[in-house]
């Protein structure tokens, strides 16, 4: 079972429920507010009391879900169980981006983001025992000054030598 959580800012509300259906999963929104904004605390909340699911989507309100999202994410996270896999890549880090680029180039799915300083959040499927594993990290070890939410989770992939897959 897959829950999401969408990362919502209040200025799309709007958007909120039409996004909800598109991601066709059970599905809750977290807004959260903060001055000056603090993206960190707003994943922090999304990963806080999960409800039973064996993985836990955490997407931001502005991702655009392609057709098939719900079968998708299954699929993925069939193929992944133990590992948090993100399902948004930029051409940035390079390093992470060669590899996709090669490994589409061989048919292969899914690739090691490697050891950089943010891991992309825009939706990512977490393993729900790592959501809470990172959470319990984060809360002892992250700065009390940390706003950036992908590199919190930068820092706990290279202190635990975590893979995450892209």
């Amino acid at each position: 079972v897959i829950h999401a959580r969408i990362q919502g800012h209040p200025a799309r509300a709007h958007l909120h429920q039409p996004f909800v259906e598109a991601l066709g999963l059970p599905a809750e929104i977290m807004v959260h507010q903060s001055e000056p904004p603090n993206p960190w605390q707003g994943y922090r909340a999304c990963l806080t009391d999960i409800p039973p699911c064996d993985h836990l989507l955490v997407i931001q309100d502005d991702a655009a879900p392609c057709k098939n999202f719900a079968p998708a994410v299954e699929a993925v996270a069939r193929a992944n169980p133990g590992t948090p896999v993100s399902l948004w890549l930029s051409a940035h880090p390079a390093g992470t981006a060669g590899r996709t680029r090669q490994a589409m180039l061989r048919n292969k799915r899914y690739v090691w983001f490697g050891y950089t300083k943010y891991v992309y959040l825009v939706a990512l499927l977490w393993p729900r025992h790592l959501a809470v594993e990172f959470l319990a990290w984060a809360d002892e070890h992250a700065k009390p000054t940390a706003r950036a939410d992908d590199g919190v989770v930068a820092d706990w992939v290279k202190a635990t030598k975590q893979h995450v897959l892209v």
